[in-house]
């Protein structure tokens, strides 16, 4: 090289041969870097682009779980990327390039709707969000790393001091460690706030403020991590309001083929995510019911497993409970109607479970609300079955008679007084887990069903 340019140059002769003099457009690798001089930038960042997507697409193309798909896109994929922070020179329009292009491929493998909130994908899990950091926040921890560790060094190695000194250059830019530095990218906290500020987005995270809900219990599905990378993201899509649905596609779409929003299966209201998941008249009798049923039926198991009860040993969405089972020990009574003196109208509550010996029944009934119902539904239902405890009381000879409402949001919200209810059966606190899992499983099955795979 001569000035920044290529220059001819002989062959260097050695005992054991020459060593040939490279071309103008030829390139050697050190530390993994293609070099010919300076180090060729745009050359290095297209290769990197390249493997990155290429493992990042055979990640997606496997059967992992979705917490699995993101725990290899960060330890597999995103690493290819990483390496290059703090020596190759990446523009904020290139490290935002790379955050869109991770999120079209997770679209096209149909792990993400493409227009959900961008924030949530790369927010943590336990936070609500898919879990992949963003690139520009990568590489400002690693730049910072390598400056840091710069900096450690410079008071016993001279090298380190001298680089330090002049580095204006690279990435790093060690020489305005005084004057300000890098310039500080948003937290996460700056992006949960973006979230909640979009109109549409931001509907979700604001009704989680609710009192009423647990949020970290809320988000123990993506934590736990155990449905696939597809389902996770159409889960995001319905909490994140932007399923097709028919209002969806007229209001926020302005789609001008759709003559109106309302309800393809009714016929009566506007189709909104909301009305799908739970407020349909068609769907209620046999999807919302069918739901409903699957949360109950895992009490069932519980209930007759903790009280060592033989039942058939199936899952939940196979299981068909008995209409009634006594022991000398317990009674359970499986949407049992119970007769009474005087009419009343709630007398078939889900499950109503009878300790003999303490004379002790418990009546227990699961709701599965819309989000933003979940505050009332509790405390509605212990008013639907006070008149029932009453008689119940009064004609079985009871002690006492205590009302659990078992309540679980139609995309997973999990309220406070759902854990009451089970340490009071005796169950353990964590198996809202469970019912969390066969309610999200559901309620995607019921819109999918309705407005198709591919919307």
């Amino acid at each position: 090289m001569a000035g920044g340019k290529w220059q001819p140059s002989e062959n260097y002769n050695l005992d054991e041969g020459a060593i040939e003099s490279m071309e103008d457009q030829e390139h050697y690798k050190y530390l993994g870097y293609l070099q010919s001089g300076p180090i060729d930038q745009k050359l290095c960042k297209r290769l990197l682009m390249d493997r990155y997507t290429q493992r990042l697409k055979a990640i997606l193309k496997t059967e992992l779980v979705g917490k699995n798909k993101v725990r290899a896109t960060c330890t597999y994929a995103i690493p290819v990327l990483t390496y290059s922070y703090g020596i190759l020179a990446w523009t904020d329009t290139e490290l935002q390039n790379l955050d869109r292009l991770t999120r079209k491929t997770f679209t096209k493998y149909r792990a993400h709707h493409p227009r959900s909130a961008v924030e949530r994908f790369h927010l943590p899990r336990h936070q609500g969000g898919r879990g992949i950091p963003r690139a520009s926040d990568l590489h400002q921890r690693q730049v910072e790393n390598l400056r840091n560790y710069f900096y450690s060094k410079r008071e016993d190695s001279e090298i380190h001091m001298a680089v330090t000194r002049n580095d204006d250059v690279t990435p790093l830019k060690m020489k305005r460690e005084h004057d300000g530095g890098l310039v500080r990218r948003g937290t996460q906290a700056d992006m949960v706030q973006q979230w909640k500020q979009k109109p549409l987005h931001g509907r979700y995270p604001t009704l989680l403020e609710d009192p009423h809900i647990d949020e970290r219990a809320t988000f123990a599905w993506l934590t736990r991590g155990d449905l696939y990378a597809e389902s996770e993201g159409f889960i995001f899509s319905m909490q994140d309001q932007v399923v097709a649905t028919k209002s969806y596609r007229k209001h926020i779409l302005k789609d001008p083929n759709m003559p109106n929003a309302k309800c393809r299966v009714c016929g009566q209201k506007d189709e909104t995510i909301d009305h799908l998941m739970g407020s349909c008249t068609v769907l209620a009798p046999k999807e919302y019911t069918d739901r409903h049923n699957n949360v109950a039926k895992i009490l069932h198991q519980k209930l007759c497993e903790l009280h060592e009860i033989e039942v058939e040993k199936v899952p939940y969405y196979k299981y068909s409970p008995q209409k009634a089972i006594v022991t000398p020990l317990y009674k359970i009574l499986w949407d049992w109607e119970v007769p009474t003196d005087k009419t009343i109208s709630a007398n078939v509550p889900d499950i109503v479970l009878v300790d003999i010996l303490k004379q002790h029944t418990y009546i227990i009934d699961v709701a599965v609300p819309l989000p933003h119902n979940i505050g009332s539904k509790h405390q509605e239902k212990i008013s639907k079955y006070i008149p029932l405890a009453d008689e119940i009381k009064k004609l079985w000879h009871q002690q006492k008679v205590t009302i659990i409402p078992i309540v679980v949001g139609a995309t997973g919200e999990i309220p406070h007084t759902i854990y009451d209810g089970l340490g009071t059966l005796g169950l353990k606190r964590d198996m809202y887990l469970q019912l969390q899992k066969a309610v999200l499983l559901s309620t995607c099955s019921i819109v999918r069903r309705v407005i198709g795979e591919d919307d």
